[in-house]
């Protein structure tokens, strides 16, 4: 996890952004932001960010994309991908939205 988002994430943050995710990103506090041992308000708000994304993660597993192997041509991989995360888009727009987080100060 932590070399994909060395390769890929890090280059679309701007100066100062860092990412909120889990343990398999910890990088020491460089980009990503995770969990600290400490239960105050800030971290319960990140933990609620992270399971508002994995939310998402779920409804990509129902289709079993990331589970089972791909047995089409390699060059069709991004287009199936791509076809399923639109579905779940899709569903996110149109009256299925993950749950909300309201932060307050």
């Amino acid at each position: 996890d932590l070399n994909i988002a060395r390769s890929s994430i890090i280059h679309y943050l701007d100066p100062g952004d860092m990412y909120v995710a889990d343990g398999g990103y910890n990088d020491g506090g460089q980009w990503a932001v995770t969990l600290d041992g400490t239960n105050g308000y800030r971290q319960k708000t990140y933990s609620l960010a992270r399971a508002r994304h994995e939310t998402k993660n779920q409804r990509l597993k129902v289709f079993g994309c990331l589970k089972h192997k791909f047995r089409h041509p390699l060059h069709r991989h991004a287009t199936f991908f791509n076809s399923v995360a639109n579905l779940v888009q899709i569903t996110i727009q149109n009256g299925s939205p993950p749950f909300t987080i309201v932060i307050t100060s």
